[in-house]
């Protein structure tokens, strides 16, 4: 007598969700390690990563005599926002964003022309590569309020006593701030 051979078992509908799906494939506590690991590099992340708590690359600078703040720079990209510059006179630092005192730089997130965004995102980068040269200081200005009207701190940003917004207008990538502003599509 021949014996019937079975059908295969259909897959279940739908398969699942992707968590019912990932404790049938690992297990409940695989999974549990699996998701505080996760959260675990995620927290490290939003604060400036292993490479800042550890000082492996990128290289930090360390803090001088002269100037007490270092910190690695990056191009601000996505939400989570701890240590980056925005653009030309802009950066968060250590969770606090900051405006550069003295000088307007184009415009990346809104620019009025071509030229404008172009000179935008090289103003942003040197701001980042200039930052990154080594230890800073932040200083307020006296003169002006603590915070302007996006409540970003309002700070003056020194290296060796010189400002370094000064290197950004002998760039040509900033002008002294004015409060017309600079045009920069005319």
């Amino acid at each position: 007598m021949k014996r019937k051979a079975r059908a295969p078992k259909p897959p279940p509908r739908g398969g699942g969700t992707f968590w019912k799906r990932a404790l049938r494939a690992i297990g409940r506590w695989r999974l549990a390690i699996l998701i505080a690991i996760m959260l675990i590099v995620g927290a490290d992340s939003y604060r400036g990563g292993a490479a800042a708590h550890w000082n492996i690359l990128p290289w930090t600078p360390e803090p001088t005599a002269t100037d007490a703040e270092a910190a690695w720079f990056q191009i601000c990209k996505g939400a989570i926002r701890y240590t980056c510059v925005i653009d030309g006179d802009t950066i968060w630092y250590r969770g606090e964003k900051i405006r550069v005192l003295g000088i307007d730089a184009p415009e990346v997130s809104s620019p009025g022309c071509p030229r404008e965004e172009e000179l935008g995102e090289r103003a942003t980068y040197a701001l980042r590569d200039i930052l990154n040269e080594g230890p800073f200081t932040l200083s307020r200005d006296g003169f002006e309020p603590n915070r302007d009207i996006y409540d970003r701190l309002l700070r003056r940003v020194t290296r060796e006593g010189e400002p370094i917004a000064e290197r950004l207008i002998w760039q040509g990538l900033a002008v002294r701030y004015r409060a017309a502003g600079p045009g920069w599509c005319d």
